[in-house]
């Protein structure tokens, strides 16, 4: 079945094309899974570190372009 509209037409071609298309999808899934998994490994790192960087942003102040840390908030940072 293929689309047109709000009407659901017979289309074998259209179909075909479908089914090859969605047969491409799941193989460079297949082939992608480590490097999607490893993006995603990287995503949740980062998406933890965000909230640190937004405590970090607020608590300290910017002076010719770069941000300055207090001593104080510095330690509290590394350690």
């Amino acid at each position: 079945m293929a689309g047109y509209g709000r009407k659901k037409v017979e289309n074998v071609r259209q179909r075909r094309k479908q089914e090859k298309l969605a047969q491409k999808i799941d193989t460079l899934r297949e082939q992608l899974k480590d490097a999607i998994d490893e993006i995603s490994t990287h995503e949740y790192a980062i998406s933890n570190l965000i909230p640190k960087e937004r405590r970090l942003r607020a608590k300290t102040r910017i002076i010719r372009g770069k941000h300055i840390v207090s001593y104080d908030e510095e330690i509290q940072l590394f350690f």
